[in-house]
């Protein structure tokens, strides 16, 4: 079987900026910034990866002395007036979510030379797109995964926050192939959008020179016509990346983005056991509800999908719920975003012992009080 294909690493925009009022920095550009300090508080060290919108590095941070990455955004981006503020506000906005599959986001800002830069927490490990060059996972591994990525677009979702550009070449993950059970981590809301208050809450369409961020590979129907989109877009995405673990194919793929984006809009997708026919159809059933053209076709939020895919290993391996899910409650901090420390709000927990037999709770609770008043006749006497 074909290993999966490595995905799209940078979202697409087609269009011309507007006329800059701050020129880009000539100086320093952000392949040679190792070294460098931005802001007077946080020093680069050396570089960690390098995409077609920003450079990152393994940075510290000097006023909580703490390792970080810092990405700063490439001066074609970074000098835009009008992407820089939209860039800021919505990196203030994912700061405000805590949960355990999301990269922390301690702050944005600009500096004095007009680099544009994102301060974030550091996660050892590897990006899933880069992990896949490796080889295969497994079904559990895989669905492990994509479970922990929903649960972070949930938090995002709660907080009002739409990804727009789930894909492997935004989740880090913590182990390798082989690490049972994986940690994944959903990072870079560069491209993200907050919902506006509205009928259906969903997110206006691209208002950038009419043109649409993105990753055609992994983009759903809705967001590649530039349309509203909403949370639902997400799960589509989601869902691309389950079919890519599964199969080790894109459901949608071409040499062009445009016409990759015109295939997720007119073309069905291969049912995966026709790539993989020992493929349990339940959870090819999971994939391609998910990847229903109508966002209302597909399935009604990320817990919903995280559910199904849940039962799914329930059912395969006659396991009990004993795994609930974890909700941390983000984050209602207003102060300035450099540097603040968040701790996470109670937990909220499905009850994972949801299904014992209250009959045979009632007897034990007899058994240890008729123990107790035994124990205590015997005492007085």
């Amino acid at each position: 079987m074909s290993r999966p294909s490595p995905s799209p690493s940078s979202p697409t925009l087609v269009g011309h900026a507007p006329p800059a009022r701050r020129p880009p920095p000539q100086d320093r550009q952000p392949d040679d910034l190792a070294g460098a300090t931005l802001a007077d508080r946080y020093i680069l060290a050396r570089k960690i990866g390098v995409g077609a919108t920003a450079t990152v590095y393994r940075g510290w941070d000097t006023k909580r002395r703490r390792d970080i990455a810092v990405k700063v955004m490439h001066p074609h981006h970074g000098w835009n007036p009008r992407v820089v503020d939209t860039f800021v506000h919505e990196i203030r906005a994912a700061a405000r979510m805590v949960h355990p599959n999301l990269v922390q986001l301690h702050g944005a800002g600009q500096d004095d030379e007009g680099h544009t830069f994102i301060v974030m927490e550091l996660v050892r490990g590897k990006t899933l797109e880069r992990l896949l060059e490796d080889g295969m996972p497994s079904i559990d591994w895989s669905i492990d995964v994509v479970m922990q990525v929903l649960d972070a677009l949930d938090a995002a979702h709660d907080a009002g926050i739409v990804h727009r550009d789930a894909k492997p070449a935004n989740v880090l993950i913590e182990g390798d192939l082989e690490t049972l059970p994986p940690r994944a981590r959903l990072c870079d809301f560069g491209v993200a959008r907050i919902r506006q208050l509205g009928v259906d809450g969903s997110v206006p369409p691209e208002t950038t020179h009419g043109h649409v961020w993105g990753t055609p590979a992994y983009m759903a129907p809705e967001q590649a016509e530039g349309r509203a989109v909403g949370p639902e877009a997400d799960i589509y995405a989601c869902s691309i990346m389950l079919y890519q673990l599964v199969t080790g194919a894109l459901p949608f793929d071409a040499d062009d983005p445009e016409e990759i984006a015109d295939r997720q809009v007119h073309c069905e997708p291969l049912p995966p056991r026709q790539l993989r026919p020992d493929l349990d159809p339940a959870l090819e059933a999971i994939i391609l509800r998910g990847l229903a053209k109508a966002p209302e076709a597909r399935f009604r939020n990320a817990q919903a999908m995280r559910s199904a895919l849940f039962q799914l290993g329930r059912d395969a391996h006659g396991r009990k719920d004993t795994a609930p899910t974890i909700r941390f409650q983000r984050t209602s901090a207003t102060d300035a975003l450099f540097g603040t420390e968040r701790v996470p709000a109670p937990l909220e927990t499905d009850p994972p012992y949801a299904s014992v037999n209250p009959r045979w709770t009632l007897g034990v609770g007899i058994a240890i009080a008729v123990g107790t008043i035994a124990w205590l006749v015997l005492a007085a006497l």
